[in-house]
């Protein structure tokens, strides 16, 4: 891998971060967020930290 391409890497955070940051700042939990998934709060949490992928489904 060239340098750059590490240096781009570098520079990405997971997804599940950027959903952290957004359900902060609009005061919601990780439980009232799966409830609008219609979603258990186990699975939300896993996607949160990256244990599960996220999927359409």
């Amino acid at each position: 891998m060239n340098e750059k391409l590490k240096a781009e890497r570098a520079l990405l955070s997971p997804p599940g971060d950027d959903i952290l940051e957004t359900i902060k700042y609009l005061r919601m939990s990780q439980a009232q967020l799966a409830q609008r998934l219609g979603k258990k709060p186990s699975k939300v949490h896993d996607i949160i930290t990256g244990k599960e992928p996220i999927t359409v489904a």
